[in-house]
């Protein structure tokens, strides 16, 4: 565990689960963090606009970042659209529940090699049910794996039962908790 509030990074692992309250600081810093220095990047999110995501790293060519707006298509005009097909645009699921069509978008849009910011697991487990949510989980870890993806995926622990919680720390390699004060534990 880090103290002083100093944060330590999410780690370079296959699939990190990142817990924690989404307002924290603390985690907004150990997800740029994670995702600084890829080559390409794609956030899958549930709870920001595509806009929202890219603006995380400005730095990063707008052609080597890319989204998967889930439900979205209130929160931002430009989730309406799609650049489709690898890095470098978006595209939006209307249907949160649709895992099916999430699973596509994702793997259409994943580039070899590419760090994979998942927000939220928690908020995907307000429209399906813990052993939905767990298969498709899975099945997606396999698809990243295959692309020799790096991902995080934020979840908030204290929003679910500890069997939950259980059944989604077993799916991943590293779990890193980030308190309210910055600290993490591994």
């Amino acid at each position: 565990m880090s103290a002083g509030g100093e944060s330590a990074p999410v780690g370079r692992g296959r699939a990190t689960l990142l817990c924690g309250d989404a307002m924290d600081a603390g985690v907004s810093d150990a997800c740029t963090g994670a995702l600084e220095g890829g080559d390409s990047v794609l956030w899958v999110s549930y709870t920001r606009s595509p806009d929202d995501c890219f603006d995380q790293l400005p730095g990063l060519a707008a052609d080597r970042k890319a989204a998967v707006d889930v439900g979205g298509g209130t929160r931002s005009a430009a989730a309406t659209g799609g650049g489709g097909g690898g890095a470098g645009g978006d595209v939006s699921v209307a249907d949160p529940n649709d895992l099916t069509g999430i699973g596509i978008a994702v793997t259409d849009q994943l580039s070899e090699g590419a760090h994979v910011c998942f927000d939220s697991v928690t908020t995907m487990l307000q429209y399906v049910e813990t052993k939905r949510a767990y298969t498709f989980l899975n099945s997606l870890l396999g698809h990243l794996w295959n692309a020799n993806a790096t991902a995080h995926f934020h979840f908030n622990p204290e929003a679910h039962d500890p069997q939950t919680v259980a059944a989604v720390t077993s799916l991943f390699d590293a779990r890193i908790d980030v308190d309210g004060e910055g600290r993490t534990r591994r």
